[in-house]
């Protein structure tokens, strides 16, 4: 996302909430913790912020929170726990997991952490796993969520940030310019 599309962002915002606009200084800080983000999936988050009915503008974590939640795919649990009750049944307990194709990797990694052995061979009641595996599939969702969410921050020798996949920053991301400099700007340039 642009210096500029960030601006434009905040604008949005300030109409949203008039009641409490955002302070010049927070405008720069928030910048730097969303700006390897799309500044369309921004826009949209904001958005869909404020059509869940907040009564406050949202803080930087909370859009890029959205942004997140917005980026997944809309994956329910029952279509997960079918996937892999009916997986079970078509390979059974002597079939390699890594070789089937799952449809997501939360599905492969809830298999994967369960024990397929497990899953195909456990004379617990179907509820008890169901709900064991329900219990995983949203821990592993969450922790996914979070590992996106985080993505912008250096691990900074933090264990947990050091597990997740690095993602690198865009080199063409430059620092947010004051307000008041593109003002300038923009009414000391001639007319194009």
């Amino acid at each position: 996302m642009s210096p500029q599309e960030w601006l434009r962002i905040c604008s949005h915002i300030n109409k949203i909430w008039p009641h409490q606009p955002i302070p010049p200084p927070t405008v720069e800080a928030w910048y730097a913790l969303l700006s390897d983000l799309d500044g369309d999936q921004v826009s949209v988050a904001v958005d869909a912020i404020a059509l869940d009915g907040t009564d406050f503008p949202p803080q930087a974590g909370r859009i890029r929170r959205k942004v997140v939640e917005l980026s997944e795919g809309a994956e329910l649990w029952g279509e997960a726990w079918h996937e892999i009750r009916r997986a079970v049944q078509l390979y059974g307990c002597y079939h390699d997991p890594d070789l089937i194709t799952w449809s997501t990797e939360d599905v492969r990694d809830l298999v994967a952490l369960k024990g397929w052995e497990y899953l195909c061979t456990t004379t617990d009641p179907a509820s008890v796993v169901e709900a064991q595996c329900r219990d995983l599939w949203d821990t592993i969702r969450a922790r996914r969520r979070d590992d996106a969410s985080y993505s912008c921050l250096p691990p900074a020798g933090l264990r947990r940030l050091q597990e997740r996949t690095p993602r690198r920053r865009r080199p063409d991301r430059s620092p947010l310019v004051p307000v008041g400099s593109l003002v300038g700007a923009t009414l000391s340039s001639p007319p194009s």
